[in-house]
């Protein structure tokens, strides 16, 4: 049946050959979540920058590499983050999300604040709601109608016109079943991302590019509180954070030493 979720056993076996890690092991840990179509090497240059003063891990999200044949729920969302964040780490890490990945880690936050110490997302300041999830549901229309190899040689052009080409390189071969589209969807378009953000009591960054309107329109009700940092980055768009990741990790890196030394003064 078209769109119908096949069930995937996740156990751990599968969990366990999702994530990479570096760094040294008693450094602060940071979890990046990628975007929808990326993959955890997507983050390889973000990794190589941070690992020397903290425990990076990167995941791969179901439908994406090693987890490409398992779909994307909310069910697998829990069971993949809890392993992260109770089985592979000793203490809660600072969740970093960029685009699907922020609205992941906006979930774990809600869902689970105990085992996350801060929040940063980038290019996520937006709910999928209104106009905006009749916009994307519109989207997944006009998707249905291009076959997915079409679809996937324009992502091809897309990737290798707007980032570095070994990152491209590695993100086109990597794993990934287009049915992510419709599974985030369905289990992300009518969940009140901002109302969720605003419950969250740990420190949160949010970050934008300058030029991605459509994903920074609602940057400050994700940010309302006063302690809340905000950064808009001059002269950029949307994939930014994997164009520029140097000047991406300084925020991160920044960030992560704040809330560290938050830590550190209310002990």
């Amino acid at each position: 049946m078209a769109g119908e979720v096949v069930y995937v056993p996740l156990d751990e076996a599968r969990l366990a050959e999702s994530y990479s890690m570096e760094g040294p092991q008693t450094a602060p840990p940071i979890l990046l979540i990628h975007g929808i179509h990326l993959g955890r090497f997507s983050w390889v240059p973000h990794v190589a920058i941070l690992r020397d003063r903290f425990r990076v891990i990167t995941i791969d999200l179901p439908r994406h590499g090693a987890l490409a044949d398992i779909p994307f729920t909310r069910a697998n969302l829990d069971r993949q983050l809890t392993y992260i964040t109770t089985k592979v780490l000793d203490r809660p890490p600072l969740i970093v999300g960029y685009s699907l990945g922020g609205y992941v880690a906006v979930l774990l936050a809600n869902d689970r604040p105990r085992d996350t110490q801060a929040l940063l997302i980038c290019g996520t300041s937006v709910d999928p709601a209104g106009w905006r999830r009749r916009a994307f549901r519109t989207f997944m229309n006009i998707k249905t109608l291009f076959p997915p190899r079409l679809f996937e040689f324009g992502s091809t052009i897309f990737f290798k016109a707007t980032l570095p080409r070994d990152l491209a390189a590695r993100i086109i071969a990597s794993p990934f079943d287009h049915r992510a589209f419709e599974e985030a969807y369905r289990e992300f378009s009518l969940l009140p991302f901002g109302q969720m953000l605003a419950s969250y009591e740990k420190p949160v960054c949010v970050v934008n590019g300058q030029w991605d309107i459509l994903f920074r329109m609602r940057r400050f009700e994700f940010a309302p509180r006063e302690r809340d940092l905000m950064a808009t980055i001059a002269r950029s768009d949307h994939v930014f954070p994997l164009r520029r990741p140097r000047q991406f990790c300084d925020i991160v890196a920044k960030f992560a030493s704040s809330v560290a030394g938050e830590e550190a003064a209310a002990r």
